[in-house]
């Protein structure tokens, strides 16, 4: 009998801490990370955003108005591929054309490493893309860029 009531003590011991541990990881998981959407610094509406490897479509735009052409990169890289290098030829064109519009480019990457490692890479990425552009004839004043 003694073994039988030290058994339904521990029982009931584990089935509160367990309860406990439940209700610790409940209210964990309704605490979220608030962003701050107040802007930073106001943009020019004729300011080109490339956002999540994206880069601006090269079709002219009336003001106000953003199109984007998305930049791929290849796996874990910040190597620009043909197909890439000629949406920006595109858009170099465009930009030489009218030297009115400047270009922000956010270098982004998917979620897996860390956020050091992805922010490290998405500055990379972005920085490939300006080179580029710097190299087709765009001033560097006019190109923007963050991760």
């Amino acid at each position: 009998m003694r073994v039988n009531n030290w058994f339904e003590r521990v029982r009931g011991k584990m089935l509160w801490m367990v309860v406990l541990v439940g209700f610790v990881f409940l209210l964990g998981s309704g605490c979220a990370t608030v962003m701050d959407e107040s802007p930073t610094a106001q943009q020019n509406d004729e300011t080109i955003h490339w956002q999540g490897g994206a880069a601006p479509s090269v079709a002219p735009v009336d003001q106000g108005e953003t199109r984007l052409a998305t930049i791929y990169f290849a796996y874990n890289q910040s190597i620009l591929g043909e197909t890439e290098r000629q949406k920006l030829e595109a858009i170099a064109r465009e930009m030489l054309k009218d030297e009115t519009h400047d270009i922000l480019i956010e270098g982004h990457c998917d979620e897996r490493g860390s956020e050091e490692y992805n922010r490290a890479l998405g500055e990379q990425r972005a920085l490939s893309v300006r080179n580029f552009l710097i190299a087709a004839g765009i001033g560097p004043e006019r190109i923007h860029t963050i991760s």
